[in-house]
């Protein structure tokens, strides 16, 4: 019996043993699906901006990290420590700019639109606790001290006080004065009254307010002192004065003017850490003032920043520290206690490589809980915020500029390796197809050698393919990848900037107005590299000269190949609808001052090629709203010819006007796409006819916004032959405000517009059909007279639109989604189909048979439409679209203070098959039959031998 039950207990531990090695096998092969498959084919980038205001908060108790509030120029405020914590976004205008903030005890007050709104904040999550309204009238005039219990906020002639969670407690009228230039407010230490000084360049005055009884103010001091900078300092007045340069503190308590400082350089700024220590700042030095036992200010710091690029200084876990930029960005910091006393000093090496911009500002970070060390943010010139430790080591990036892009392409990356041996298989050496002859006496030497190179090309091209594919079976059909150590091969495969097999994986580039252009990876949305072009601003041109310059880069890996200044300044440039012998792209450029053309191309043109079709340009000038057409007709000047660059002479051949006043403005300009797709030249009609489409490649819009007799915005829309100058339809909204999206796309143009009447947004179009005739099925003329059939609508689209785009696919079979970008951040997509201007109540037999939608003023917004489903993408300022390598999938990049990036599929995945296809179910259906086949042949071979023998 003991034996039995040993041998029982051997078996139990055998299975259980066998389990485990099952569950491990099996744990790399575990995937998650995520509900309704979010965040797996998008990403989302949640960006602050340019920051405008940065604050450190710096914690009394020692163990808590010290963290950041920024405010960014796009009217976003944050906070930042070692990761984005949480982030607000206002509303834009003047009314969601914030002009003072500042860090309490126990929240975040913001003072903004204007001086006019008062707002606090939790610190933690960002959520709002307290508002309150200061004034009426905007104020520039603005400053906040926080005593033990009370915030007192300065704006304009009223003093406010609120506690500290942001109860106003009182309100008090200080004066009645307009030339007011300078004021300050500050804590008395004793008795913790409010003092408030005023100065108006000439005299300054200083007043004590009772912290609890407004009331009680009453006059401390009157000093006539002509300044340039002053500040409060505990119960001195810090001025330098404007005869001579010298610094002084004067005291508002004894009278005492005492000078401090001979000659000093033009200050830059005064700050004030505590009552009884600030700092100067100089172009030459940072020179700080202590207190000192007898009640004098003492200069203790001198730090000389007179070969650098900024300086700064700032109180850091109740240590000062001077911060110097050097030349080559490296940052040299010196710590002092609160008595002056130098601590110690460190230098932040930085890597070249990681700043391609130099540094316009730092800020410090506690990081231990002595303070010892410090984490080092930094911001650059081309709008990059790092976080470095003193080491160098980089702990993150933030690429700001992104939150402000001008234009973005899409482009596709190169092909595989595997994919790039196909390719050649069908190239000789010299490059060129080889063409297969079946005539013995063709074959030559080098015939014979190019089929042998072949066919040792094709050997390691299928052994490379093999290795591919059995790399791909045990990370993504076993998930044994790491146990056989081939997880570092799959990393290097999955990091290569190749094409996939769909064509999904492209790069994006996006240029910014900040003059930085950026290569971000469409699978995760990280960037890749990074090109900043120093002095430039879109439209691309230096902001010293004001010329032009053409950078030359490989938009894959960011490597500059040429960069060509020009002696002439740029009014416009576009692409001409042709390459050049390198199939890259040949761009004309219009001058601003003298009307000629320049061709720029990597390669030599040749003459007959710009001259075997006319090329037109269109020069548009919004200020006067003047359109002209121009026609290349021969080659001009050769002197002082720039290399790769041709100019070319021009011919008027029309001129639109069309702006009627002055009052009036272009809002958008647009002229159809070279690469436009079309695939379907007409719409088949219920009666089993064709309305053929006006598909006129030389299509240009224009949407003027007007004013009439009663000041109210009109909008004019105005459709016009680019080549000919002819006007084909001109359409007119009464009283309509913005915001205005255009949109042109095939032989349909959509705009919108707020209803200023009915105080709606609308959507306007309008589409252009030939009739059910064509003119000239094979080629277009601007110059023949053809009047296009007009369809136009108007519907009502329940909210607010910030951008509209149209998806784009490879060969545009795929019916189009009109995509709108709402003010809440969503996203949604509409068929065409609702958007079309033949929509009836009475849909008759004809129409029904056609697919033509009853008419409804409304646009529905279905939740399942919305692209971004609940990943809020807010102030979007563009949505570019892409094709894909399959017919049903679109690409969509949408960017502004967000950035989010997904695929769409207007008519469903008719190309692909789904992720939850069954394929063992298949493959053992298969392999069922298969074997079934063979049995059944075998069976019905032995029942013929059977009856052969019968």
């Amino acid at each position: 019996m003991p034996i039995t039950k040993v041998v029982h207990n051997h078996q139990q531990h055998y299975l259980m043993i066998r389990c485990l090695l099952g569950c491990i096998l099996l744990m790399p092969s575990v995937d998650a699906l995520y509900e309704d498959q979010a965040g797996k084919f998008d990403w989302r980038k949640q960006l602050l901006g340019y920051p405008v205001i940065l604050k450190v908060q710096h914690h009394r108790r020692s163990h808590s990290p010290e963290c950041m509030f920024i405010y960014s120029d796009q009217n976003a405020l944050g906070r930042i420590d070692v990761k984005s914590v949480w982030r607000l976004v206002f509303e834009a205008g003047s009314r969601g700019i914030i002009n003072y903030l500042h860090i309490s005890r126990n929240g975040l007050f913001s003072v903004r639109s204007n001086g006019t709104l008062m707002e606090k904040f939790d610190s933690a999550n960002g959520a709002l606790l307290r508002e309150a309204e200061l004034q009426n009238l905007p104020c520039e005039l603005i400053d906040i001290r926080e005593s033990s219990d009370t915030v007192f906020i300065l704006a304009c002639d009223k003093l406010h006080a609120f506690n500290l969670e942001g109860k106003q407690l009182w309100t008090r009228k200080l004066h009645n004065e307009t030339n007011i230039l300078w004021q300050n407010i500050g804590i008395d230490s004793k008795s913790e009254n409010v003092l408030v000084a005023l100065g108006d360049g000439k005299s300054v005055e200083v007043f004590e307010i009772d912290a609890v009884n407004s009331d009680d103010q009453r006059l401390l001091s009157k000093f006539v002192a002509p300044f340039l900078k002053a500040k409060l300092v505990g119960h001195f007045i810090i001025y330098c004065s404007s005869n001579g340069g010298s610094l002084h503190a004067y005291d508002i308590i004894s009278g005492e003017d005492t000078e401090l400082a001979e000659k000093v350089e033009m200050i830059s700024e005064i700050d004030a850490f505590s009552s009884n220590c600030f700092c100067i700042r100089t172009v030459s030095a940072v020179r700080c003032f202590y207190e000192s036992i007898n009640g004098k200010f003492v200069e203790r710091v001198v730090r000389v920043v007179k070969d650098s690029l900024i300086s700064g200084v700032q109180m850091v876990s109740s240590m000062l520290a001077v911060w110097v930029v050097a030349d080559d960005n490296n940052i040299s910091v010196d710590v002092f206690d609160e008595s002056g006393a130098h601590q110690g000093s460190f230098k932040n090496p930085i890597d070249s490589s990681i700043l391609a911009a130099d540094v316009i500002q730092v800020q410090l970070l506690k990081a231990d809980e002595k303070g010892s060390y410090f984490l080092i943010v930094i911001l650059t010139e081309d709008h990059t915020m790092l976080m470095m430790k003193e080491s160098g080591e980089v702990i993150w990036t933030r690429y700001e500029a992104l939150a402000k892009i001008a234009s973005v392409e899409i482009v596709d990356l190169p092909l595989s390796e595997t994919e790039t041996l196909i390719e050649q298989e069908f190239l000789n050496f010299n490059g060129k197809y080889m063409k297969m002859s079946f005539e013995f006496s063709k074959i030559t030497d080098e015939f014979l050698g190019n089929i042998l190179y072949n066919f040792v090309k094709r050997i390691f091209s299928e052994i490379f393919q093999l290795q591919t594919y059995i790399v791909h079976l045990f990370s993504d059909v076993f998930g044994l990848a790491d146990i056989f150590g081939l997880h570092l091969l799959r990393n290097r495969t999955k990091n290569r900037l190749e094409r996939d097999q769909f064509g999904l994986h492209k790069m994006i580039v996006a240029s910014t107005s900040s003059g930085t252009i950026f290569g971000i990876d469409s699978s995760h949305g990280d960037v890749l590299w990074k090109l900043y072009i120093r002095d430039a601003v879109p439209f691309t041109h230096s902001q010293h000269s004001g010329n032009a310059l053409i950078v030359t880069f490989n938009p894959i890996t960011g490597d500059v190949f040429d960069e060509v200044y020009l002696n002439f300044t740029v009014d416009q440039a576009s692409l001409l609808p042709f390459k050049d012998d390198k199939h890259a792209s040949v761009l004309l450029l219009m001058d601003k001052e003298n009307d000629h053309a320049y061709i720029f191309s990597n390669s030599a043109l040749d003459k007959s090629v710009l001259l075997k079709k006319p090329i037109s340009v269109v020069k548009l000038d919004r200020k006067t709203g003047v359109c002209n057409g121009f026609q290349l007709t021969t080659l001009g000047d050769e002197a002082n010819r720039i290399p790769r660059l041709q100019q070319w002479n021009v011919q008027k051949t029309w001129t639109l006007n069309f702006l009627p006043d002055s009052d009036s403005e272009i809002v958008d300009f647009q002229i159809k796409s070279l690469d436009a797709k079309v695939h379907s030249q007409g719409r088949v009609l219920g009666n089993r006819s064709v309305l053929y489409k006006y598909l006129n490649p030389n299509l240009g819009v224009s949407l003027i916004r007007t004013v009439d007799d009663r000041a109210k915005d009109d909008i004019t829309v105005t459709i016009f032959d680019a080549v000919a100058g002819n006007i084909i339809y001109v359409a007119k909204q009464k009283r309509s405000l913005g915001p205005y999206r255009l949109l042109l796309c095939e032989n349909w143009i959509i705009y919108t517009f707020w209803n200023e009447k009915y105080r709606r947004m609308e959507i306007s179009v309008v589409e252009m059909y030939e009739g059910e005739s064509q003119s000239d099925p094979l080629s277009f003329s601007s110059y023949r007279q053809l009047q296009p059939i007009v369809y136009h609508q108007t519907y009502i689209f329940p909210q607010g639109l910030s951008a509209v785009a149209v998806s784009e696919t490879e060969k545009a079979i795929t019916p189009r989604f009109i995509l709108l970008a709402m003010p809440f951040g969503g996203v949604v997509e509409i068929p065409k189909a609702f958007l079309d201007p033949r929509r009836t109540v009475n849909i008759t037999p004809e129409l029904k048979e056609e697919g033509v939608i009853p008419y409804t003023p409304d646009l529905p917004i279905a939740t399942d439409h919305i692209i971004n489903y609940n990943q809020t993408l807010l102030s979007v300022r563009g949505i570019h679209t892409a094709p894909s390598g399959m017919e049903s999938t679109s690409l969509v990049f949408i960017y502004g203070l967000d950035l989010f990036f997904t695929r769409i599929n207007p008519a469903g995945t008719f190309d692909i098959l789904k992720e939850d296809f069954d394929h063992w179910l298949i493959t053992v259906v298969l392999l069922g039959l298969t074997c079934a086949a063979v049995f059944s042949r075998k069976l019905a071979k032995n029942k013929e031998l059977k009856q052969a023998w019968c």
